[in-house]
């Protein structure tokens, strides 16, 4: 298997695909469908996402194949939608070197528990 040359793109470039990249992302498209289309590998596109300051990643949303209905989602969204007063208590104790979805699943984790042992309890 031989590797396809790679050709740095431009500064100008750069640009005109940070354009597309975002018309694409606001029309609901997916990262693997917006490197298809543009014929690069999406770890190039997540790149440019990432080192842009003009875009965002999409959301993670979409539907979960092991529980039809619900829905997985962002936790970076859901966080952004509660009140500042929150956002600041869940930054105040999340442990350092712990991620906020690790935190808010070890919340869970804690709640699931608590709930089997009540359930234990009760039988």
């Amino acid at each position: 298997m031989t590797k396809k040359p790679y050709k740095r793109a431009t500064p100008e470039e750069l640009k005109a695909r940070e354009a597309v990249i975002g018309r694409m992302i606001e029309a609901g498209v997916s990262v693997p469908k917006i490197a298809q289309e543009l014929g690069l590998g999406y770890t190039r596109i997540y790149d440019q996402i990432r080192r842009s300051p003009n875009l965002k990643m999409p959301p993670a949303v979409g539907p979960n194949p092991r529980r039809p209905g619900r829905r997985i989602g962002s936790v970076r969204q859901a966080i952004t939608k509660q009140p500042v007063p929150f956002q600041n208590w869940l930054e105040d104790t999340l442990p350092v070197g712990v991620s906020f979805a690790e935190h808010i699943i070890s919340m869970a984790v804690d709640a699931y528990h608590d709930e089997m042992e009540e359930r234990k309890d009760a039988a």
